[in-house]
Order: structure tokens, then sequence, then C-alpha cells
């Protein structure tokens, strides 16, 4: 049961800097024009936080709050969930800057991580949880190859790679709890 309170709470505050963010890219597309949105959106302390829609936002909320609640990721705050947003999204920035993908917003790198890190955790079920995470990568791969649909694949494959990193890796204390 403390896990649902933890995840709700760390959703809940999720939700607070989404709004925020959105109040603030509003505010300066109002003061210097809708062709500044961009430098917003590119932003790596602020992307994470922005959706293009309700359905996008919901969606990354609903999967945000699901995936706090295994054992695995019980001890993501929302600072935690700072880190690691900005984390994938200035290692995705070069390639977002060159233009070779589209600009990425949004939390779903966060929500593939931690979906990664507890798929690879599930010690009765390894296999099982291999089996997901090769199927989400090569979705995201095939994404990445030419998907007309307007996400930004890399950041859901940066997302799966750190997940792996850390979890074979806990002396990265940024993302391991």
């Amino acid at each position: 049961m403390a896990n649902v309170s933890l995840s709700a709470k760390t959703t809940g505050i999720t939700i607070l800097c989404c709004g925020a963010a959105t109040v603030f890219i509003f505010l300066q597309v109002l003061i210097f024009g809708i062709n500044s949105s961009n430098f917003i959106m590119m932003n790596p302390f602020l992307s994470g936080y922005l959706h293009l829609s309700i359905e996008h936002f919901l969606l990354n909320m609903g999967i945000l709050l699901l995936a706090l609640l295994p054992e695995v990721n019980r001890y993501y705050s929302p600072l935690k969930i700072f880190y690691i947003t900005t984390i994938i999204s200035l290692l995705y920035l070069p390639i977002e800057a060159l233009g070779f993908t589209e600009v990425a917003i949004g939390i779903s790198g966060t929500c593939y991580f931690l979906i990664s890190r507890y798929l690879l955790s599930l010690e009765n079920k390894a296999r099982l949880g291999m089996l997901g995470i090769v199927l989400l990568a090569c979705i995201e791969t095939w994404g990445l190859s030419g998907s007309p649909d307007g996400a930004a694949h890399g950041v859901h494959l940066i997302g799966i790679f750190l997940g792996l990193v850390s979890l074979r890796y806990n002396r990265l204390k940024i993302l391991t709890p």
C-alpha cells in the first residue's frame, strides 16, 4: 500500500511540474511569439514536462503512476524523476538539434526507463522480462527508422538503455535508488 501512495505523490508532483512548464511556454509564446517555442521545447530541463495533447499527457502520467508501483522503482522521487528526464533530454539534444528526428517533449523516455527497470528485474520470469525489453526496443527502432507518427523514438530507446544501465551498475547513484 505504501508504494501506491508514493507513486501517487510522485505522479501528482510531476503533474504540477507539467502544468508549470506549460504555463511557462504559454507565457513565452505570448511575450516573444510562436517562433520562440522551439527554444523551450528543446530545453532539456523543461521538455520532459511539456505535452502535445491531453491524451499524450494522460498516457504518460498513467504509465508513470503504474511504473512507479513495482518495488524496483519505489524510491524514485520527483527529484530523481527530474534528473532522469533531464539526462535523457540532454543525451537526445544533439540528435534533436541536428534535425535528425522529431523534437522530443513529454516524459515518455523516463516512463520507458522505469518500465525497462521493472521488466529487467523480474527474477522468476527473467526471460519474459528480457523478451519484453527486446520487443520494446524493436518497436522503437522500427519507429526510429522512418515511422511518420511524430514520436521521438530515440528518447524511448535512451530510456530503455538507461534502465538497463541503472540495474547493471548500481554505483551510478543518480540513476538508482
